[in-house]
């Protein structure tokens, strides 16, 4: 499956519906689906998750933590907005944050039509002091989680839980059948607190949404994709080219519809660095076709301008804006790749 993405005019609850279902995942104002992410400095696999709601599923530690967070705090379920006081909650969170991480709360909470989404927050108090909030997007008949924050001094109250619960209690009383946290990724547990939530469905390779009796921990596709970047990596090297594996997180632009460029759009990339030409190496998102491309840099886009990655990903990351000027190659035999690059400085 490719990568997928798209900034849609419009949205009824029904098609958000189905674009749940189908694995798509909502970042800001934009629309993702996708196999493989860098979240990290590594390739990982994404394992969509949903809860089934029309059925019992609920804890006896879950109907605790209800009865006690709202004897001890306030909560309020609304429309959602942004003020100052969810920027600083946004603030004191997002250190806890993997990956790209969003700069404007606006953004990434409401996007930027705000009549788009039908977005509601869980707003957690004590007094008067906010301390928690859940965004989440309702459907017709589902629900999604958009971002959950927490003070970190309440730790002890599992408030992002708490607030993912009272989202579930608001679908379940809509009528909505299924409650959408996200995805988990194998081998990075600390997206595992979202299998708590109660009758698990995963979403399989095919699409096809399983119970299964215990999450997936293994990722064969980000570990052969990765295996096969190395493996074209060491080609290059032992063929006398110098190469920088650099991640790229600008590649969404490539699958926008943007009609007077053709944008970069490999998930990561080797850029080829004593050669005459701006060439790259990059790996497309099956994780097994390679394709060398002349390109060309963008200066007037910055690739972090609403976004900027977490500090174990600046050393590694594409810092500008790619465009192509020719594709060279596009294969899958990594001898061919090899070969195809060293000619190119001979």
């Amino acid at each position: 499956m490719d990568i997928q993405v798209e900034l849609p005019d419009e949205l009824t609850r029904a098609e958000l519906d189905r674009r749940l279902a189908g694995g798509w995942f909502r970042s800001g104002p934009l629309l993702f689906r996708a196999p493989l992410l860098h979240v990290d400095e590594h390739l990982r696999d994404l394992v969509h998750v949903r809860v089934r709601l029309d059925v019992p599923s609920e804890s006896k530690s879950h109907r605790k933590l209800l009865r006690r967070n709202r004897a001890r705090f306030r909560t309020e379920i609304q429309r959602a907005r942004v003020d100052d006081a969810r920027r600083a909650l946004y603030r004191l969170t997002r250190d806890r944050f993997i990956g790209f991480v969003v700069s404007d709360l606006d953004v990434i909470a409401l996007g930027d039509k705000r009549d788009l989404y039908d977005t509601r927050e869980v707003c957690v108090y004590d007094g008067d002091r906010l301390v928690a909030i859940g965004y989440f997007d309702v459907g017709r008949r589902a629900v999604a989680s958009i971002l959950g924050l927490h003070d970190p001094a309440y730790k002890r109250h599992s408030l992002g839980i708490y607030t993912m619960l009272e989202e579930m209690e608001l679908a379940r009383a809509h009528g909505a059948r299924w409650y959408y946290p996200g995805y988990v990724i194998p081998g990075l547990p600390g997206f595992d607190y979202k299998l708590r939530l109660g009758a698990i469905q995963f979403r399989d390779a095919a699409g096809r949404w399983r119970k299964r009796a215990n999450p997936p921990r293994d990722s064969p596709r980000s570990a052969r994709a990765t295996a096969r970047m190395e493996a074209v990596q060491n080609a290059l090297v032992r063929a006398g080219v110098n190469v920088d594996r650099r991640i790229y997180p600008a590649l969404w632009l490539g699958y926008m519809d943007m009609a007077e460029e053709r944008f970069a759009r490999g998930m990561w990339h080797l850029a080829c660095t004593d050669l005459e030409r701006h060439v790259i190496v990059e790996q497309l998102a099956d994780g097994e076709t390679f394709q060398i491309a002349d390109v060309r840099v963008i200066s007037e886009l910055d690739p972090f301008e609403s976004f900027e990655p977490a500090p174990d990903l600046e050393a590694v990351c594409e810092r500008r804006v790619l465009a192509y000027r020719a594709i060279l190659l596009r294969s899958t035999s990594i001898a061919e790749v090899a070969y195809n690059v060293a000619s190119l400085g001979a």
